[in-house]
């Protein structure tokens, strides 16, 4: 018992989440330098997805034995139950899909749960920081690699590049799956920068590194880089606008706005080198007008079609889905659709994806759970007292806003989307939330009472 308690303990939901966090692009930098791509992402999931599952089972167990369940409990158990009922239902013979690369199987979904569950645990501050330090690291181990291949320099287990190709897909070998990794990594380098502390030796290094995000971020040459960093952009005005509306403290603000400005100077510095060095914004540009004057079909690479598609199948598969992670039989079965015609695994687009492979109720479970977290989120940066509190939650509420926004044209994939789940859990650790009232044999009517009391005799 001792040691199930300390296998569901805070700290070691810590370990868990850090050691995930730093295992996917070590290992994979180690896989690529070896010539080998996604050589150990699937295994660091299997076990971590499996590991995770019982800890947090024993964790729940522990919790209701208390009668101690929170909101965040509920959105972890519906989880589990649309994923498992979508698979159980599934309308492809293997159950899920089989791509290596973009494929999704369903440890990997309950190692993304386990770790949301494990981030709604850290309620320690050092905790909560300590993560956020990790994902610097990421950040500066992905960095470094894009840096490189925007200049044609890529590593030995590349297979989409030559040298002569010089945007940056980081450690995914897919530059709108890095775009999506990157807007994580510019708002988390963003955020600290802001609110680290004037003296502060690290403000300039955190400065920096923001620099180097949004530069590789701009490099992958995907529009969705445009939307993430926008996302983070607006984030802050309008943080910064509601916090002054609350009453927050003036000068606080303003050496925040301060700061903010100087992340603005950042990506106008980033913005204007890309403009003399490369094409890159003349082309997505171009893109976007392309866009305007094409069919919806054609809208976002083909987006318009896959989305159309998407959206037919719901009717016929709102219960349970079209099955987990199994977007391409929305293409297959439908009437609309004949051999030799284009299909996609992924609907690029995550709440058009759940929806359609999840099921109508599971689509809205995970956007209400991301408004449920950004509102308790919002509430504590507001209310609370402590600034390190504010300043943390308010840097991961960034993460999730500029992760959720790019969500409406990209993907989930197996190596960006763990770095959400973490930051979408710590918004929302139990500290912050109201438990649920269990209800209790005392409160039961009498006639129920006496007959509990009759059946235990």
């Amino acid at each position: 018992m001792d040691l199930i308690k300390k296998l569901t303990s805070e700290k070691f939901y810590f370990y868990y989440i850090t050691s995930f966090m730093l295992l996917i692009p070590v290992c994979e930098l180690i896989s690529q330098l070896l010539g080998t791509a996604y050589l150990t992402l699937p295994i660091i999931l299997n076990i971590y997805g499996g590991s995770g599952l019982l800890s947090c089972a024993s964790a729940l167990y522990f919790k209701f034995r208390n009668k101690e369940i929170y909101p965040s409990d509920v959105f972890f158990l519906l989880l589990i139950f649309f994923a498992l009922t979508a698979l159980i239902f599934t309308k492809q013979d293997n159950g899920y899909t089989t791509s290596s690369f973009s494929g999704e199987r369903p440890l990997y979904f309950m190692a993304y749960f386990s770790l949301f569950f494990a981030a709604t645990a850290l309620n320690g501050i050092s905790t909560r920081r300590n993560v956020l330090y990790a994902l610097i690291i990421v950040s500066i181990i992905n960095g470094i690699v894009a840096f490189f291949q925007s200049f044609g320099i890529h590593l030995p287990g590349n297979s989409i590049c030559t040298s002569a190709q010089k945007f940056c897909y980081g450690l995914t070998l897919n530059s709108n799956w890095f775009a999506g990794l990157t807007i994580i990594m510019t708002a988390a380098c963003a955020g600290i920068f802001i609110f680290s502390e004037k003296n502060s030796k690290l403000r300039l290094p955190y400065l920096l590194l923001t620099a180097l995000t949004v530069y590789v971020s701009f490099c992958t040459e995907a529009r969705i880089s445009l939307l993430g960093n926008i996302a983070i952009i607006c984030f802050y005005i309008v943080s910064f606008i509601v916090m002054n509306a609350k009453g927050y403290d003036k000068e606080k603000l303003h050496s925040h706005i301060i700061s903010f400005l100087a992340v603005m100077l950042c990506y106008a510095s980033v913005i204007a080198v890309i403009a003399l060095t490369r094409d890159t914004f003349k082309q997505m540009f171009g893109e976007f007008y392309n866009d305007m004057t094409r069919d919806f079909d054609e809208f976002g690479s083909r987006r318009g079609y896959i989305w159309r598609f998407g959206v037919e199948a719901i009717p016929h598969n709102w219960l349970t889905g079209v099955g987990l992670d199994n977007f391409e039989e929305v293409f297959t079965s439908s009437p609309n659709w004949h051999e030799g015609m284009y299909t996609s695994s992924k609907a690029h687009n995550e709440y058009l994806h759940t929806a359609v492979t999840e099921g109508v109720f599971a689509g809205i479970n995970y956007i209400t759970l991301i408004v449920y977290a950004a509102v308790k989120s919002v509430k504590n940066i507001i209310n609370t007292n402590d600034d390190k509190e504010r300043y943390i939650n308010w840097i991961f509420l960034g993460i999730v806003a500029g992760y959720a926004a790019q969500a409406f044209v990209n993907s989930s994939l197996s190596n960006v989307a763990p770095y959400f789940w973490i930051a979408l859990g710590i918004c929302i650790h139990t500290s912050v939330q109201n438990p649920l009232k269990l209800r209790q044999k005392n409160n039961l009517p009498e006639n129920t009472q006496k007959r509990l009391k009759i059946s235990e005799k």
